[in-house]
């Protein structure tokens, strides 16, 4: 239990690395691939034909960020929802939206071009993905069922452990979003 607690309380740095950009992005900036390594971090030597690789997947990935940071705060709104107890119904459009928005980032994340470095994060993605919309298709089903409320509040989190590891993996190997204005 307290493993459980633990991973909705404390948020993985690499994303949460991600979610500060929102803020920019809120302000019309936007996440862009960016041909250079990260400059904190040290990109492992690479054979020079894993760099098409690694820039073609940032150029599929760096924008599928900017969907998750758009997502990312309507799920906390959600769960706040649920967690205020009572009817959701009120939020079946919100939660019928999110539902969409998933599918169409799934749909996204299918098209990323392998990178032998960033595929675990894709992967991870996927599955915490799937996994949030598949808790909330089961919330969309029946909002005023007397669980919907507790079972809102339980959204799944996007950001796991796992995918912390995953995503500081392919930030050594050298994927990299830049904000641009």
């Amino acid at each position: 239990m307290s493993h459980h607690r633990r991973r909705r309380t404390a948020f993985p740095r690499a994303l949460l690395g991600l979610l500060l950009v929102a803020a920019l992005t809120a302000c019309g900036a936007s996440l862009a691939p960016s041909l250079a390594p990260s400059q904190r971090i040290a990109a492992p030597s690479l054979d020079g034909f894993d760099v098409a690789a690694r820039v073609a997947y940032q150029a599929a990935m760096c924008p599928i960020f900017n969907s998750i940071l758009a997502i990312d705060p309507r799920l906390k709104g959600l769960r706040e929802a649920g967690a205020a107890g009572g009817d959701v119904s009120a939020q079946s459009g919100e939660v019928d939206a999110v539902v969409d928005d998933l599918l169409i980032t799934l749909n996204d994340l299918d098209d990323v071009p392998e990178w032998s470095f960033g595929d675990e994060l894709r992967f991870s993605l996927i599955n915490a993905l799937h996994a949030i919309r598949t808790h909330l298709l089961g919330v969309a089903d029946d909002p005023s069922n007397a669980t919907a409320a507790e079972t809102l509040a339980a959204t799944p989190f996007i950001a796991t452990e796992a995918m912390d590891r995953s995503m500081a993996r392919a930030v050594e190997a050298g994927l990299s979003c830049e904000v641009t204005e």
